[in-house]
C-alpha cells in the first residue's frame, strides 16, 4: 500500500555535520478548509512532524520555507 502525505516546510535549520554543511528541514501538515484536497489529507494526517537532514548541495535549495510538498511512502522489498 502506498500512502501520500501533504506537508508544508515550516523551518529550515543550517547545521554542521561530519559531512560538511547540513540542513535540517521540519515539515508539518497544514489545513486550509477552502482547499478540498486539504480536507481529505486532514482526515488522514491531522497532526505531526516530519524531519529530514540533507547534505546534498543540489537538494538544499529545492525546499522553500512555506511551500507544500507531497511525501509518498511504500513498503521496502527487503529490510536491508
Amino acid at each position: 500500500m502506498r500512502v501520500r502525505c501533504k506537508f508544508r516546510l515550516a523551518e529550515k535549520i543550517v547545521t554542521e555535520s561530519p559531512y560538511g554543511i547540513a540542513v535540517k528541514f521540519r515539515f508539518s501538515p497544514r489545513y486550509d478548509p477552502a482547499i478540498p484536497e486539504d480536507q481529505v489529507f486532514m482526515q488522514m494526517s491531522p497532526s505531526g512532524e516530519f524531519w529530514i537532514t540533507v547534505t546534498n548541495p543540489a537538494v538544499l535549495e529545492h525546499y522553500k520555507v512555506g511551500s507544500f510538498y507531497y511525501f509518498d511512502s511504500s513498503p521496502c522489498e527487503t529490510d536491508s
